[in-house]
């Protein structure tokens, strides 16, 4: 299995939460990292705003209740 994810890029969609998620997420401050917010609306239009966004070639959902292993993302 490989392990260099150095083109992972990471986007977050905050569909209108009324918690400090997006603070929270900024703390990381990387330019892999980037952080889309809409006022709170139906999962798939946070969905549909994730995928326009995403330029590669592969995407992968993670929830707020979804729980990935630590390789459930990598590269050969």
């Amino acid at each position: 299995m490989g392990s260099n994810l150095s083109n992972l890029e990471v986007i977050f969609v905050d569909d209108g939460s009324t918690d400090n998620t997006v603070a929270i997420i900024a703390r990381d401050n990387s330019d892999r990292i980037n952080i889309y917010s809409q006022p709170n609306s139906e999962s798939v239009y946070a969905i549909n705003l994730g995928v326009e966004k995403a330029p590669g070639v592969w995407i992968a959902f993670i929830d707020s209740d979804d729980i990935w292993s630590i390789d459930k993302v990598q590269s050969n």
